[in-house]
C-alpha cells in the first residue's frame, strides 16, 4: 500500500473512531456489537474511480466488569478487490463511553507498507479513543491528536513519525442520505485534519497536509459517508461510502 493511501486510510479510520458520538444508548444496538455482523466501505477519488475497500466482520463479543468488547476482523482490498491486508481492531463499550483500539490494525498496515514486521516496530500514541454518547445539532466535538512512530527494531531509533490532528469538529445538521447500502437518517459533521510527517533519521520534515471533510453518521450503522475536501473546502478529493451491511 502506497504511503498516500496509508495516510488516507489512517485519517478515515480516525474519523470513524472519533465521530461515533450519536450511538444508541445500548451498545448492543450498534452493528459493531452484534456478533457476525458485516460492514463494508468503499473509497473513491474525486473522479469517482474506486480506490479501495474495507470489510469489517464482528468475530467475537465478550463481557466483564469493565464492559463489553467486540473483536472486529478487518480486511483491506485494493481498487481491483485484491486482498492487501488482514488485521483486527477492538471496540469496547464501558459505562457511557465507546472506545476504539486501532493499535494492532495500524501496526499491521504500516509494517506491511514498510516491508514487513521483521525490521520495524510501530509505536501508536492515542490509539485507544474514547467516544462520548449523545450528539446535538451545533455541538462542538473535542479535538484529537494521534501519533504513529516507526522504529528500527534492533536499534530502537525512530525512523518516521506521523501526527494527525483532527479539529474544528461541529455537528451541523441531520440529513437523510442514500448509498448502495440503503437510506439512513444521519448527522452531518464537519471537521479539519492536519497531517504532519517527518523522516527522523534524515532530520527531514515531509510536506504537511491540511484536509477538510464532512462525515455522515447513523446511530445504528455508524459511518455512512465521508467526503474529503481540499484545504479551502471546495474541491472533492475523495469520498467513502457504506456499500453493504448485514447482521
Amino acid at each position: 500500500m502506497k504511503n498516500v493511501n496509508l495516510i488516507h486510510l489512517f485519517v478515515l479510520l480516525i474519523t470513524l473512531s472519533r465521530i461515533t458520538d450519536g450511538i444508541a444508548q445500548q451498545c448492543e444496538q450498534m452493528i459493531f456489537f452484534q456478533k457476525g455482523a458485516n460492514y463494508e466501505m468503499e473509497s473513491y477519488n474525486g473522479k469517482d474511480k474506486k480506490q479501495s475497500k474495507i470489510a469489517y466482520t464482528v468475530k467475537d463479543i465478550s463481557s466483564d466488569k469493565q464492559g463489553t468488547t467486540a473483536k472486529v476482523h478487518t480486511a483491506i482490498y485494493d481498487n481491483k478487490d485484491k486482498l492487501t491486508n488482514e488485521t483486527e481492531l477492538k471496540m469496547i463499550c464501558s459505562g457511557d463511553k465507546i472506545m476504539l483500539d486501532m493499535s494492532e490494525m495500524f501496526k499491521s498496515i504500516q509494517s506491511k507498507s514498510a516491508g514487513g514486521a521483521d525490521n520495524f516496530e510501530i509505536d501508536i500514541q492515542g490509539s485507544m479513543i474514547e467516544i462520548p454518547k449523545n450528539m446535538t445539532i451545533g455541538q462542538s466535538l473535542p479535538d484529537m491528536v494521534t501519533t504513529m512512530i516507526l522504529k528500527d527494531k534492533s536499534s530502537k531509533n525512530e525512523m518516521m513519525k506521523m501526527t494527525i490532528t483532527t479539529s474544528q469538529r461541529i455537528v451541523e445538521a441531520k440529513e437523510k442520505l442514500t448509498t448502495p447500502a440503503g437510506t439512513f437518517d444521519t448527522y452531518k459533521i464537519s471537521y479539519q485534519t492536519f497531517v504532519e510527517s517527518a523522516m527522523m533519521m534524515m532530520d527531514m520534515k515531509l510536506p504537511s497536509h491540511t484536509l477538510k471533510g464532512i462525515l455522515y453518521f447513523s446511530d445504528y450503522v455508524g459511518m455512512v459517508k465521508t467526503v474529503e475536501l481540499d484545504k479551502k473546502g471546495e474541491e472533492v478529493k475523495s469520498y467513502t461510502l457504506l456499500t453493504k451491511y448485514s447482521k
